[in-house]
């Protein structure tokens, strides 16, 4: 008998089959039970050692020891017969099925149940939100409408915002913030489970009833550890705003006393100011929070006419004239609301909510969105130590850090926002942009994933992932489809047409570029997408005037946006207008005119493009230290990174100022093979960093295989039209909004 065959007749290999699955659902039980019962990590790694040293003694025992009718015995004091044999295998072969049936069972459990025995509720989700309960750190979950009118929904989750907004300004409290409590409204799920999704200690709960003039609320402060109640109230009150604010003073002070949290005396004193004494200015301010949040630009639009009823109830109503202020603001951003009047307008509010609430920490914030410099983030630190628990505030420091170049400390006040609001869509969506800029593409991507796994109608999330194709992939067909589901989701969006412009001149269909680029400029002359996108357009058309009227408008905009002043500079150059050129570098970019030029993350682009208009006026020494430089913060950055920026072919462009042929041939074929197509048209007939190279054979042959490619593509994105895959073809045809 050969060795295998004994150890499968001494039924080793059922024996070590078994002790695995059995293993395997011990860990699983393990996982779950020691969360609940706070035990530390080293625990279950105990357990997981312990059974890997059993396994092997485990594998010993099966082929020294034998299991028969009389107990167990030693092996060789067994006498074997066929008959035993077989009954005692198929003893283990039943455990065996016993323990795949438990493992099925678990798997089909956890795949499409969560811990309530409902279809699973962000599953997915909750892994990535878990966290070490915080210390002093509650949530307060969303009311319950317990009025007899649908109408009061409003107001009862407007009661639960603002409470939010009372607490969040403590220093000794760490509030989860309103977008991810919302995400429980109406949960079956337990409040140990909710606590250890958002890494809390407490949770409170609470309903409102209202009838008349006359509201109940009642709370409750509950310890997510034990699930039993700290402190619970009820409040009958007459429905004044005075009386609103005194209950959510109330509240604050016992969810600050249970939780052993000490109040500054600055804190106590806010407690005790009324913002308003207007029970309709209130109300119609909490409804413009709410919609401010989905980012979408109808939402914006209602939210600014909702602060704006507010204040002509109230105009002394301070924390309605910072919200107006960010409506103006966002509205810039993300509907092309005109930049000079809304600016104007923002600012104006902005000094209105400060004259009358000087430690309005949320109009310090929306002050620091508009300003620059040291200005900006004078005023971010500012309203962060106002509000320290304000995600918001958290979230737009980290954009502006992320734009200065200071990636680490963007990513860390980004996770601190994602800790006070982990369920955030629009948190995990900038927190996203911030790995796309480090070059991580991978946790990029992930983070818009997330988003969208939290909120499958979050727009802007699908806005990235179609950049993500075109800029990165340079898959076309793959970025129209998210574009748009962009488009449907808020179709009033100018970006949502100027992306589909970008591609189709990408594709070499300047016709269909133009429709969506002028729709995109019809809903926001403000937009920067939409006059890069008509600004492309006429350059592609070589219309360099038309395009020159918007880089203007874009640089005006956005002065610091690289690609719209290298592109004017073109423009200058062809018609000789040097110093022009010159004067716009310096006045957006003055480091790079310094005896020492600093060249950064936030400028290197730039860098380039002044370095060869140096060189175009013989300052050949000066545009040399400009280039080494801009190589050598080049260098740090990831290939897939530099596409996303748009600045996929920045190395080659270098190297051919530097004159370096063979150099510049093979970081643009690294760049092709990568997956870069971005403004490869403009790349070839007319960036001047190629002057020299235009002729070469290696240059025409490398974008004859970008022009290949694409040949392709367009039939790919013809076939998925056909197919009804996307019905992107041409604007007007039924897809106007």
């Amino acid at each position: 008998m050969t060795f295998f065959e004994e150890l499968r007749q001494r039924n080793v290999f059922r024996v070590a089959a078994g002790y695995v699955l059995l293993s395997w659902l011990i860990l699983q039980v393990v996982d779950i039970v020691l969360p609940l019962i706070g035990a530390p990590e080293w625990v279950g790694r105990f357990m997981l050692l312990v059974l890997a040293i059993g396994f092997p003694i485990a594998l010993f025992l099966s082929w020294a020891y034998e299991f028969t009718s009389e107990g167990v015995r030693r092996e060789s004091d067994v006498v074997r017969d066929a008959a035993t044999a077989k009954a005692v295998s198929r003893k283990i072969d039943f455990a065996i099925i016993g323990l795949l049936s438990l493992a099925l069972l678990y798997l089909l459990a956890s795949r499409y149940l969560d811990g309530t025995g409902r279809p699973g509720e962000m599953t997915q989700l909750s892994r990535d939100v878990t966290q070490t309960p915080l210390e002093n750190a509650v949530a307060v979950l969303p009311f319950d409408n317990r009025s007899a009118l649908e109408s009061d929904v409003f107001f009862t989750d407007g009661m639960h915002d603002d409470l939010l907004t009372y607490l969040s300004r403590f220093e000794s409290l760490k509030v989860i913030s309103r977008t991810s409590v919302m995400r429980y409204k109406g949960t079956k799920k337990s409040i140990p489970e909710i606590a250890r999704e958002l890494g809390v200690a407490a949770i409170m709960e609470g309903g409102v009833q209202r009838s008349g003039d006359k509201v109940r609320i009642n709370v409750q402060l509950i310890d997510a550890a034990t699930d039993e109640h700290v402190w619970a109230n009820i409040y009958d009150r007459t429905l004044t705003a005075e009386n609103l604010f005194e209950i959510q003073t109330e509240i604050a002070t016992s969810i600050a006393r249970e939780l052993e949290a000490t109040l500054t005396p600055r804190e106590q004193q806010r407690l005790q100011q009324a913002p308003t004494q207007s029970l309709d200015a209130y109300q119609e301010y909490l409804i413009g929070r709410q919609r401010m949040e989905g980012r979408t630009t109808a939402g914006l639009a209602e939210s600014e006419r909702r602060f704006r009823t507010a204040l002509d109830y109230d105009s002394e109503f301070a924390p309605a004239w910072a919200s107006l202020a960010d409506s103006y603001q966002l509205q810039m951003y993300y509907s092309g609301y005109p930049r000079l009047e809304g600016a104007l307008k923002a600012r104006n509010a902005i000094d209105r909510a400060l004259q009358l609430d000087p430690d309005l920490g949320e109009a310090y914030i929306s002050l620091a969105l508009m300003s620059r410099g040291d200005d900006a983030e004078r005023a971010y630190r500012k309203g962060i130590s106002l509000n320290p628990n304000y995600a918001r505030g958290h979230q737009w420091y980290g954009w502006w850090l992320s734009r200065n170049g200071r990636l680490e400390q963007a990513e860390s006040h980004l996770h601190q926002a994602v800790t006070l609001d982990p369920l955030s869509p629009i948190i995990q969506n900038s927190l996203g942009r911030v790995y796309q800029k480090k070059g991580d593409i991978d946790a990029a991507v992930d983070r818009f994933n997330r988003a969208l796994e939290i909120d499958p109608g979050f727009a802007e999330a699908h806005a990235e992932l179609a950049a993500y194709e075109y800029f990165v992939r340079g898959r076309c067909d793959s970025a129209l489809a998210a574009i748009e589901r962009y488009k449907e989701l808020d179709p009033g969006k100018p970006k949502a047409y100027a992306l589909p412009s970008f591609i189709f001149l990408h594709l070499g269909e300047p016709d269909l570029a133009a429709e969506w680029a002028q729709r995109s400029i019809e809903l926001g002359a403000g937009s920067g997408e939409a006059n890069y996108a008509m600004a492309l357009l006429h350059l592609y058309r070589d219309e360099p005037r038309d395009a020159a009227r918007y880089l203007d408008r874009l640089h005006e905009i956005d002065a610091s946006f690289a690609r719209a002043v290298n592109k004017l500079r073109d423009i200058e150059l062809r018609n000789g207008s040097q110093r022009k050129a010159r004067r716009r570098y310096l006045a957006a970019f003055p480091q790079l005119g310094e005896k020492a030029p600093q060249v950064d993350l936030r400028n290197y682009a730039a860098a380039v493009g002044f370095a060869h208009l140096l060189q175009q006026q013989g300052r050949t020494e000066s545009a040399a230290v400009l280039l080494d430089a801009a190589m050598q913060v080049l260098s740090g950055v990831p290939r897939q990174a530099r596409a996303w920026e748009g600045v996929g072919v920045l190395d080659a462009e270098i190297h051919a100022l530097q004159g370096r042929t063979d150099e510049a041939l093979a970081a643009i074929r690294q760049a092709i093979v990568a997956g870069w197509r971005d403004e490869w048209w403009y790349q070839e007939k007319y960036n001047p960093h190629f002057d020299e190279l235009r002729q070469h054979p290696g240059f025409v042959q490398l974008f004859d295989v970008i022009r290949a490619d694409l040949a392709r593509q367009r039939e790919r994105v013809r076939s998925m039209q056909d197919r009804g895959d996307i019905t992107i073809g041409a604007v007007y045809d039924g897809l106007a909004p």
